[in-house]
């Protein structure tokens, strides 16, 4: 997050001067749109979070909460949305069968976010303590 603000910070900066100073219309419009989608992406990138324990998955952002709990998740893997070369890997977890249509899905039913060393393992491990805990209730 800090590089992102290091770098989008003076944009965002230079965009408020420009719409509260005497500027030309289309410069103020202009300075809006860019100061908007930067708020937009630090929303979109820094203000969402996938929480797991041994209830289930949760993807909480600052307009929506979705939780999978762990009975009803049907596969927790990884996939490249489009495929081929160069393409990002994503870790999703859902309540069907299938992977995710594409990266951009995001529901009741499907969680998914872009893979990251050891991040599969720690939603298994999670899954696992789960799995564990009921075993513990019903020995």
């Amino acid at each position: 997050m800090s590089i992102y603000l290091i770098v989008m910070a003076p944009i965002c900066v230079l965009e408020a001067f420009l719409l509260v100073n005497d500027s030309p219309a289309w410069m103020r419009w202009s300075a809006g749109v860019v100061l908007a989608l930067s708020v937009y992406g630090f929303i979109h990138g820094y203000m969402r979070r996938l929480t797991v324990d041994e209830h289930g998955a949760s993807w909480v952002t600052p307009f929506a909460r979705h939780h999978i709990p762990w009975a009803r998740v049907q596969a927790v893997s990884t996939y490249l949305p489009g495929g081929g070369l160069g393409a990002t890997r994503y870790v999703y977890i859902t309540t069907g069968q299938n992977e995710p249509a594409g990266r951009w899905v995001h529901d009741a039913d499907t969680i998914q976010l872009q893979d990251r060393e050891g991040l599969l393992q720690a939603i298994e491990s999670a899954r696992q303590s789960q799995v564990d805990s009921q075993d513990r209730q019903v020995g």
